[in-house]
């Protein structure tokens, strides 16, 4: 699915400022959205992609190292998001600086990819699905930090021996 008009570009630049905007200003954490989202990222990508991605181990290659670069800059972006609990029991999360500038280095990394790709004669793995598919995966590894860092026991301050 080619980005075929002015419109479908202004879109996506859209979609992204919002993403990131909503990155790191403070908000409920909604446990829902941290497996919906990059399930509809993954769905999505997955039906945009052309057949012939499957069928070319370069193509498949080349889209699991986007994979795996976009799962390691999610968990490290996953760290960069506070995530605490307010005393009634209702879970907050901020981004900082860091969290925006790993998603533009996971912007250099994809940008850098799609010229791999095409320099390697795989179009299909520098497609909007693979796009998608990667964004999905980015998506999942900073969410799955966020949940784990969710469910693990808080950690109590040590009492200091009185005098």
């Amino acid at each position: 699915m080619p980005v075929n008009s002015a419109a479908d570009l202004v879109l996506i630049v859209a979609a992204v400022v919002w993403i990131l905007a909503r990155q790191i200003r403070l908000q409920r954490v909604k446990a829902r959205l941290l497996v919906l989202a990059p399930f509809v990222l993954a769905y999505f990508g997955v039906r945009t992609m052309t057949a012939p991605v499957w069928h070319h181990a370069a193509d498949i290659a080349l889209l699991a190292l986007s994979a795996v670069v976009s799962a390691a800059l999610g968990m490290w972006r996953g760290r960069t998001i506070a995530v605490w609990q307010d005393p009634q029991g209702i879970w907050w999360r901020r981004g900082s600086t860091l969290t925006l500038a790993l998603w533009g280095a996971l912007f250099v990394a994809r940008g850098l990819l799609y010229l791999v790709d095409r320099a390697a004669g795989h179009p299909e793995a520098a497609s909007l699905g693979a796009l998608l598919c990667t964004l999905a995966v980015s998506f999942a590894a900073q969410n799955a930090v966020i949940a784990l860092r969710m469910t693990a026991p808080a950690v109590t301050p040590v009492p200091t021996a009185s005098r």
